[in-house]
C-alpha cells in the first residue's frame, strides 16, 4: 500500500507540509510507503 499526500499550499514547509509530515511518520510505522506530492504554486489549468 502507498499513501499520497497533496499539499496544495503555495508555501514550502508550511503548516501544512508540517501536518502532513506528522500523520506520514505514523503511517510509515505500519511499514506503508508514503509520498508528498507538492501542487501549490504549479500551474493547474483545465481542460481544454
Amino acid at each position: 500500500m502507498k499513501v499520497l499526500g497533496i499539499n496544495c499550499s503555495p508555501r514550502k514547509g508550511g503548516n501544512t507540509e508540517l501536518l502532513l509530515k506528522e500523520v506520514f511518520k505514523a503511517i510509515e510505522k505500519e511499514d506503508i510507503t508514503t509520498e508528498l506530492f507538492h501542487l501549490g504554486g504549479k500551474k493547474v489549468s483545465g481542460c481544454s
